[in-house]
């Protein structure tokens, strides 16, 4: 299947790869810094998490929620994951990719694709695009400031 939405970018972090690493697959520092998650629970250490998202889009509440699972692991290089979300009785399934490389800075090259477009608001797909595209900056830009706060010196 042709994925309806996908996305991918890249990402440099002032931290040595080891320590973005850590934070990458933390799923306490994730939910601390992932706008709209409620609660985090660990279903499986270093393998799988569900998070709880309560946000507001377009006017209406939603609260969901998603199992997030590594599905590879090669540390400290390579996380492919998949998150499964059941948003309003529709679900939704979102495969991605993270690799870190290290040059001056530690660089996080993402991509994120998904064959079912999470519209359970029923808006225009473009719309739909700029909400996710906009979680997505969100949460790099929290996580980037987050890391570069807490890395040792």
């Amino acid at each position: 299947m042709t994925p309806e939405l996908r996305f991918e970018g890249l990402v440099a972090i002032a931290a040595t790869r080891h320590f973005v690493w850590s934070q990458l697959t933390s799923p306490d520092v994730l939910a601390q810094i992932t706008p709209g998650v409620a609660s985090a629970q660990i279903i499986q250490p270093q393998r799988a998490f569900r998070i709880q998202i309560a946000t507001e889009i377009a006017g209406q509440a939603f609260s969901f929620p998603t199992d997030i699972i590594w599905t590879n692991i090669t540390p400290p290089h390579i996380l492919v994951w998949e998150a499964q979300a059941d948003i309003k009785g529709r679900s939704v399934a979102v495969h991605g990719l993270f690799e870190l490389r290290e040059e001056l800075e530690t660089e996080i090259v993402f991509s994120a694709e998904t064959t079912t477009l999470p519209n359970a608001l029923n808006l225009p797909p473009a719309l739909m695009r700029g909400i996710i595209s906009h979680a997505i900056t969100n949460f790099f830009t929290r996580f980037k400031q987050y890391v570069e706060q807490n890395a040792p010196a």
